[in-house]
Formats: C-alpha cells, structure tokens, sequence
C-alpha cells in the first residue's frame, strides 16, 4: 500500500521544485515598497538609490530612532536592515520630500552634464 502522506509534505532543501528566495535585493524591495522607484530600476542603480537615501536627513534620524529599539547584533546586513526599518518610521510626506529631493538632484547631474 502507498503512503500518501509523505506525497502532501513540503519539499524542502534540494527537492524544492520552485526558488523561495527573492531574486532582487532587499534594497531594491525596500525602495519599491517606500514608492522611490519602480521596479523596472536596475540592480546597480537601484543601490545608488540606496545609497543617497540612506544620506538623507530624515532617514539618519530614523535610523538612530531604529538603532536604540534594536539589540545590537554582528551582521553584514544590519546596516541594510535598520535603513528598511527607518525607511518604513518614515511619513509619507518625508518619503515625497526625499522623492522630489533626489529627482531635484538627478535633473541637476543632467544639466551639469549637458553644459
């Protein structure tokens, strides 16, 4: 007689018949989930973004709102993890003053550029 019941768990480790893990970056996602950018951005200039929203004012204040919540932990991604945290504290006003902040900026390099 055949057991079904081994048939019904899920696969797991090298018999997954799907990927699970995410194929793009947390920053990507986190940028996309705070309405940065979409989600056709590029990986490296989906990290550039990252980048100069972790320099924003309003997120350094966050991020040190998260870091005194937070039990200090000796990770590499912790400093990727407290910038989502802090993005996600952030209003959606401060979110749509970072935005326009950023394209401000960017439209400057273009000009810069064109000069």
């Amino acid at each position: 007689m055949k057991r079904r019941y081994k048939e019904k768990r899920p696969r797991l480790g090298p018999m997954l018949e799907s990927r699970t893990v995410p194929t793009l970056p947390c920053y990507h996602r986190a940028l996309v989930t705070a309405g940065l950018i979409e989600k056709t951005v590029s990986v490296p200039d989906s990290f550039e973004m990252f980048t100069q929203v972790s320099g924003q004012p309003e997120v350094r204040a966050a991020r040190e709102r998260v870091r005194q919540k937070q039990a200090k932990r000796a990770q590499v991604t912790v400093p990727f993890a407290v910038t989502i945290a802090a993005l996600a504290l952030l209003t959606e006003e401060e979110l749509r003053s970072i935005k326009l902040r950023l394209l401000y900026q960017s439209n400057e390099g273009v000009r810069a550029e064109i000069r």
